[in-house]
């Protein structure tokens, strides 16, 4: 009876880590393919019982690994393609078959400590556990195996420390059950040692993430901004057209202080227009409106700080594969960082100029900006850094915005000029 019991343990053992360690897998899975894990189940077992026959119990599970993880390892990277992931299945399969097997401990602890019900408990378990490992588990791991290799790595350490050492132990010797101090604590090391790992990764983590949301909110405040700022030059644009297409009516009014001798009226009225009309005018670069509006703004700065402006732009008046508020922000942070840069070389006696071009092709903007600096520009990560508080996010959310659009951007700092150079 419990030679029978056993048999059919073992063969639920053998199904049960066959089948969750293929559903750890990436596979894709085709009529073909599942007939080549059934006929490799089947084949499995036919090795196993055959061996049982020839050289009994304790040289089938002895020779396990050679006879059964290794070929179901083969098996699994010829159905999927990844040879490290199908070796961490394996692994991880087998680690969570010590879960019916420890379920089973525990009721026949609790019940009765019998070798036969022990036995009984592990088959009746084995299929509501299988299930529940298929439905919440194998869906969440099967994700890592996406990820990159040292993130694979890490996450199968674990398991191979316990297949290990549990095959060291208590299958090639009997450390564990004579209960030799450094195998009994060996566990405890093992869990002491991956808890501060995950401590320590999760805090690197939450500390990034902390880091990204931060970025991620100053990058939501420029876009309102940049789009409330992009409101009111077009707004201003507007007013401007509305003045050109009104002409005729002010020089009408102007004829008519003119007819009748009221000479400085007409000059109240003509500097009128003209303050209005300095306040709107918007140069034009390029035929795309929201470059003109922001190269605009930032020339009038420019000309105010006596900072030499020279822009050479030539994008069409087409859809760019950018958003209007992205490409506001993007450019605003790019100008903005030029002009400070620029003042800080005016303040210092120093010559500066900033110089803009760019152009469309094909779907793609590419523009660069180079401007003069004082001062040493040092570079982490590829970006310029810096120790004053609340400076650097602009550089961070020209390259999110570039990274959004899958673009490529650089700076660099050379001989007193600074260039940025990107591509969306």
């Amino acid at each position: 009876m419990n030679t029978t019991l056993s048999v059919l343990n073992a063969a639920a053992v053998g199904i049960f880590g066959t089948i969750f360690s293929a559903a750890l897998c990436n596979i894709h899975w085709e009529r073909s393919k599942t007939r080549t894990l059934l006929q490799g189940m089947f084949l499995l077992a036919l090795i196993q019982i055959v061996i049982f026959l020839l050289l009994g119990t304790d040289m089938v599970e002895k020779l396990y690994p050679l006879i059964m993880h290794l070929p179901l390892f083969l098996l699994l990277t010829h159905l999927s393609g990844q040879r490290l992931w199908s070796l961490l299945a394996v692994l991880i399969a087998y680690l969570c078959c010590q879960l019916r097997r420890w379920i089973a401990l525990l009721v026949t602890a609790a019940f009765s400590n019998s070798d036969l019900m022990q036995i009984v408990v592990e088959l009746v378990i084995t299929l509501p556990l299988l299930l529940l490992l298929l439905r919440y588990v194998a869906p969440a791991v099967r994700e890592l195996s996406g990820y990159k290799r040292s993130m694979q790595l890490q996450f199968g350490l674990v398991p191979a420390i316990c297949y290990l050492f549990d095959y060291l132990t208590t299958v090639y010797t009997d450390w564990l059950i004579l209960d030799y101090p450094v195998a009994k604590e060996f566990m405890f090391f093992v869990c002491a040692g991956s808890y501060l790992v995950f401590v320590m990764r999760s805090t690197s983590d939450l500390r990034r993430q902390s880091e990204l949301e931060q970025s991620q909110a100053v990058l939501d405040l420029q876009v309102k901004q940049a789009t409330r700022q992009l409101q009111e030059m077009q707004k201003s644009q507007q007013l401007a057209a509305v003045y050109r297409h009104d002409l005729h009516h002010h020089l009408q009014c102007l004829a008519s202080y003119l007819d009748s001798g009221e000479i400085q009226q007409a000059r109240d009225y003509i500097n009128s227009l003209h303050q209005d009309l300095t306040s709107q005018t918007v140069r034009r670069y390029c035929e795309n409106t929201t470059i003109n509006l922001l190269l605009s703004v930032y020339a009038e700065r420019a000309n105010k700080a006596n900072i030499p402006w020279d822009v050479q732009v030539r994008v069409a008046d087409v859809s760019l594969p950018v958003a209007d508020s992205d490409l506001c922000v993007l450019l605003s942070n790019a100008m903005e960082n030029a002009l400070n840069a620029c003042t800080d070389c005016l303040a210092a006696g120093e010559p500066a100029h900033v110089q803009i071009s760019g152009y469309e092709k094909n779907g793609k903007l590419f523009f660069q900006i180079t401007n003069s600096y004082t001062g040493r520009i040092t570079f982490q990560d590829d970006l310029p850094s810096t120790t004053q508080p609340g400076h650097g996010m602009g550089v961070r959310s020209i390259r999110a915005i570039v990274e959004k659009y899958h673009g490529l951007c650089s700076f660099s700092a050379a001989d007193g000029l600074f260039t940025l150079r990107c591509s969306i």
